[in-house]
């Protein structure tokens, strides 16, 4: 049975925003939300045939991609990986995918404004105080 590793998802969206019923009847599938480094890396990838990986959370050099001898494929989210060694994948045939969204200018600049808003207009106070069953307090 094939390994399928994914690592970094510290939000675990990879798990709860995909359905990998069907992959996982044919592959086994371990998950890690904490990031890893060194010998626990290693130990944790090193008979996956695939490794799924978060934008560049995880740095994947020779050095480490030599040590993976099962390795057959890459995915990673986004449209570049500047901690992935591109060149030793290539060496080995091993393929590269990733997604396509393409830079996230727009989205990360709406966020950064909608979190300014709400501290200016202390929404997430105002949402604790609402929680607690009352409107408003003399700050607002």
């Amino acid at each position: 049975m094939k390994k399928i590793v994914v690592l970094d998802d510290y939000e675990e969206a990879y798990r709860r925003l995909a359905d990998w019923s069907a992959i996982e009847r044919d592959a086994h599938v371990e998950y890690y939300s904490e990031r890893m480094e060194g010998p626990d890396l290693l130990k944790a990838i090193k008979d996956a045939n695939a490794l799924v990986l978060m934008r560049d959370r995880t740095p994947l050099k020779a050095d480490l991609i030599a040590q993976l001898p099962y390795l057959e494929y890459v995915v990673f989210t986004g449209t570049r990986n500047l901690a992935l060694d591109v060149e030793a994948l290539k060496q080995r045939q091993i393929p590269v995918s990733f997604t396509e969204w393409g830079p996230s200018k727009d989205s990360t600049s709406e966020l950064s404004w909608a979190m300014l808003m709400a501290l200016y207009k202390r929404v997430i106070e105002q949402n604790a105080v609402m929680m607690l069953g009352a409107w408003r307090n003399d700050r607002s």
